[in-house]
């Protein structure tokens, strides 16, 4: 996969948390997941993803593609995001 690619995997689905959001850039790094829920047993791996940065002002989203397969793995949003929530 490549960063355009991702940022098109991940435009629809920031789209659908904020509209006002533009994408500024994406990035290639290993972040770690987990599998399954305490108390039980946890798996954690690490999975090669591009960070998909979207912004509008001080807000900004960021969506993890995983490489392999292209599905979004994880999402941030920054705590002004969290605060005024989707526009």
């Amino acid at each position: 996969m490549t960063a355009e690619e991702a940022m098109t995997v991940a435009t629809p689905h920031a789209a659908r948390l904020s509209g006002d959001l533009a994408p500024t850039g994406a990035e290639q790094r290993f972040i770690e997941l987990t599998e399954g829920r305490p108390p039980d047993d946890v798996l954690v791996h690490d999975c090669l993803v591009w960070v998909v940065r979207f912004a509008a002002g001080p807000r900004w989203l960021e969506l993890a593609v995983r490489d392999a397969d292209g599905t979004v793995v994880r999402v941030e949003r920054s705590r002004s995001f969290q605060a005024r929530g989707p526009s």
